[in-house]
């Protein structure tokens, strides 16, 4: 059996640094192993939920993905802007809908999860500490990350989405183990990194929001068309690209504004929760709200 400490050397593994945790990722890609905790459901919920999640991962790329015709569409959306723990919000809106919640997160480009660089205090890594994103995730290893390592565009990178689907999440907002899992989608596309292109492309500097868009606008393509079959929509989003990336806050809210008010992909969503979590949260909330409705 796969016991809790073995679980949490998978989900915080370095993909440089263990190799005991590589022998227990590839254990469970082979399902030989069932997480040992909690009630009987859990030993069958992890390995089921699982599989099917490392299976449903998916890489697409923003020029070939069309939403389907028959996407569904809401008559009032819910905005709402929060500051309290990513999962504790994760944990909030499974609970009122019941159906898997979409999370967008503008990734660590170069690291699954930010590979666990910050703790437990950084968006990407509290999603990897909480659930089993980082197995699904690592499939597209090569593809993703290792690719923008190679080849950083120089802050541009490249503008996939990873799309891990039914990601069970398995632990609260205190890092224990629950004992019933539950799901969500989680999105992973690279923002543009504008330090980056400060000091290496600064003719393309005029670029940033543009591209910041383009892959904004994408990853809401993406989440509406694999959730198209929930009764309700419901997406937690970020500022995309700020922090470490160096986009402002007040140029991500706009863009979020233009791309849900103005184009209108906001009636793809019954609710959307803006999720600010940087170290001066407050702070970072006020801004990003003020931001966002002072244009309307």
């Amino acid at each position: 059996m796969l016991n809790t400490e073995m679980l949490d050397l998978a989900c915080a593994y370095r993909t440089t640094k263990s190799g005991k945790a590589q022998d227990i990722i590839h254990s469970i890609y082979d399902q030989q192993y069932l997480a040992k905790h909690g009630e009987d459901n859990f030993y069958v919920n992890i390995e089921h939920f699982l599989e099917r999640s490392v299976m449903l991962t998916t890489l697409i790329s923003e020029h070939d993905y069309e939403l389907p015709c028959y996407t569904r569409t809401y008559e009032h959306t819910d905005i709402v802007f929060t500051n309290e723990p990513l999962v504790d919000t994760l944990t909030k809106e499974s609970a009122i809908y019941g159906k898997t919640i979409s999370v967008l997160s503008s990734g660590k480009s170069q690291n699954i999860c930010g590979e666990f660089q910050f703790g437990k205090s950084g968006y990407d890594e509290t999603i990897g500490y909480c659930s089993t994103a980082f197995l699904s995730c690592l499939r597209f290893y090569e593809n993703f990350w290792l690719e923008n390592k190679k080849y950083d565009n120089k802050g541009f990178y490249n503008d996939n989405i990873v799309c891990a689907l039914h990601v069970p999440v398995i632990k609260n907002s205190s890092y224990k183990y629950i004992s019933q899992p539950y799901l969500i989608n989680y999105y992973v596309c690279s923002a543009v990194n504008r330090n980056i292109v400060s000091h290496k492309a600064v003719t393309r500097l005029k670029d940033v929001n543009k591209v910041m868009k383009e892959r904004m606008r994408a990853s809401l393509k993406a989440i509406v068309a694999n959730s198209d079959k929930t009764s309700k929509r419901v997406a937690i989003l970020s500022p995309f690209g700020c922090g470490t990336m160096g986009n402002s806050i007040s140029s991500v809210a706009h863009i979020w504004y233009e791309l849900l008010e103005l184009e209108g992909w906001k009636k793809y969503f019954s609710k959307i929760v803006f999720s600010c979590n940087f170290k001066e949260t407050a702070v970072a909330l006020r801004m990003f709200e003020n931001a966002y409705e002072s244009i309307s």
